[in-house]
């Protein structure tokens, strides 16, 4: 046969999904002496792309309007108010854990949540390696920027933000009072029972101590027959603290609904129950850098304040 009219075998065609790109990064840098842009008043960058993704889905369950950004030489903390619910969260950051962090000296912002939730749909683009919040000197009263980075093109989105004014929130609750009950549970224990209060409940939980006895969860039936009880046994085992009198009994009734989006986003290992006085609770975790990789280091603290309903 004429080699020239041989047919060509034909290349086949890889099998399964293409392998990613991998994309190499600078090492974190944690806190700098001197930004990436010279004009920078403050520069923060992170390359936790899927972790701010799942924080921004927990955000959305909220009714946020505002979120107040404080920013200090070493550490940032990012405060947010749940107007319909009475809630109030702050996510605390040490400057040496993110991938770069440069702060002149302290300043605070305010920005509306619904414009940077808007440029935060972004993420959903998975080409993106850091993003960056960035105030410049002469604009750091009335905007902050906004930066995406796609390294393998040495690509940048920018995008401002303005900062807002006089903007309105519910009261701060404030634990007050004597630590009356305080213990710790697993994220998985967490979710697997707020998922059980909503499934066979009529979304309260209720924690009660009586003296030195064990702790109880009472999950309260729609239909009023007997309530479902789970008894906690090991009180080293959840590290359980309380400040109880003798013969005093302890009960705060929560509203489920409020806490449930935090307990389905695993984004801790534990999670701290604290119950006070005056009838405030605390949730508190600390933030793996990775909330698929159990092994990860942790990169911020979290604190959810919230009222009891009784």
């Amino acid at each position: 046969m004429d080699p020239e009219t041989e047919p060509q075998e034909k290349k086949k065609k890889p099998v399964g999904r293409p392998r990613k790109k991998v994309i190499v990064l600078d090492d974190p840098k944690g806190i700098v002496r001197e930004p990436v842009n010279k004009d920078s008043f403050m520069e923060l960058a992170f390359i936790q792309i899927n972790l701010l993704k799942t924080l921004f889905t927990m955000f959305n369950s909220m009714v946020i309007k505002a979120m107040v950004f404080n920013f200090d030489e070493d550490k940032i903390n990012i405060f947010i108010s749940d107007e319909h619910d009475n809630m109030n969260m702050s996510l605390n950051i040490s400057g040496e854990k993110v991938f770069s962090y440069y702060c002149q000296e302290p300043f605070n912002v305010t920005v509306y949540y619904n414009e940077l939730n808007q440029l935060l749909k972004n993420l959903e683009k998975n080409y993106w390696s850091k993003i960056m919040f960035r105030s410049a000197e002469s604009t750091r009263n009335s905007i902050m920027q906004l930066m995406f980075e796609r390294s393998e093109l040495n690509m940048y989105d920018i995008h401002p933000i303005k900062i807002s004014k006089d903007v309105s929130s519910s009261d701060v609750l404030v634990p007050e009072g004597r630590k009356k009950l305080q213990f710790t549970l697993p994220a998985e224990d967490f979710k697997i029972m707020i998922a059980k209060v909503k499934r066979i409940g009529d979304e309260r939980l209720t924690i009660e101590r009586f003296d030195k006895k064990l702790l109880k969860l009472i999950f309260t039936k729609k239909t009023g027959v007997d309530d479902n009880i789970r008894i906690l046994k090991n009180d080293e085992k959840i590290k359980l603290e309380s400040d109880l009198d003798e013969g005093e009994l302890f009960t705060a009734t929560i509203k489920v609904d409020t806490i449930q989006p935090f307990s389905a986003s695993q984004l801790c290992r534990d999670v701290v129950w604290t119950f006070y006085e005056n009838k405030v609770f605390t949730l508190t975790g600390k933030i793996k850098a990775d909330t698929k990789n159990k092994a990860a280091p942790e990169l911020m603290d979290i604190v959810f304040t919230l009222r009891c309903i009784s």
